[in-house]
């Protein structure tokens, strides 16, 4: 039986991480074949994060700690400490449809792709989200287009499900923020991995008191140098 980890990088979500956990789990039980587990990474600022995923006492659900800052760390940090078939990550937000994971996970176990990714882009009509935030992420995936010839539609969103020669090549990146993502698509593309791309229904506040880390205009400017950096050390690298 394949084996399957799933990391939720987690930053002060003490008030939402049981509810996600259990969601999360309800949709892992559909999956076929693997062995599914469930890594919180507490990134940042401390909280009760940790202790109320062992208070649940669950095995399936995993708790540890990312003393660097960043989604990226806290991603990469799982990556390295988990050896797995199948690898995965989701924001902790679930904003993108947990329910979309078990066909992704087919997909890999199949072997019919390196990487399987979520798009809020493809299919607007299951996208609830602010027009602003929609056009930002077609502004900027058009943009990573460009620069770093990325052939999706939208690298950012944050559900992903990877084989484990992907998830080596993830563990490798040098990003530890919101630009893994696109960091570990061009690496992945680089290296002439397939990586499919699905649509995911994705509902943005699904925890209406939780606020957005994103600052549209701040990370907008800041993706563009991001962008910039990752095409420099994805060209200067060489792989054995």
């Amino acid at each position: 039986m394949k084996t399957f980890i799933i990391c939720i990088p987690a930053r002060n979500e003490a008030n939402h991480i049981r509810e996600t956990v259990t969601r999360l789990a309800r949709s892992l039980e559909q999956t076929k074949e693997v062995d599914w587990r469930i890594v919180v990474v507490e990134n940042g600022p401390r909280d009760n994060t940790a202790e109320i995923i062992q208070a649940l006492a669950d095995p399936k659900f995993v708790v540890i700690r990312c003393e660097e800052p960043g989604k990226g760390a806290a991603i990469k940090t799982a990556a390295r400490q988990f050896e797995s078939d199948i690898f995965g990550f989701i924001d902790a937000d679930l904003s993108a449809d947990p329910d979309a994971i078990p066909g992704m996970v087919d997909q890999v176990a199949a072997e019919k792709a390196d990487a399987v990714i979520g798009s809020r882009l493809m299919q607007k009509r299951t996208t609830n989200r602010g027009a602003l935030r929609t056009l930002s992420s077609v502004l900027f995936n058009l943009a990573a287009k460009i620069l770093l010839d990325l052939r999706v539609k939208d690298s950012q969103c944050g559900l992903k499900v990877m084989n484990a020669r992907a998830r080596k090549i993830l563990s490798e990146c040098t990003e530890s923020g919101w630009f893994l993502d696109m960091e570990f698509l061009a690496r992945l593309r680089k290296e002439g991995m397939i990586i499919n791309e699905i649509p995911v229904p994705w509902l943005e506040f699904r925890y209406p008191d939780r606020k957005s880390q994103i600052n549209t205009l701040r990370d907008g400017i800041a993706s563009i140098f991001a962008m910039l950096r990752i095409r420099r050390n994805v060209r200067a690298t060489k792989r054995g």
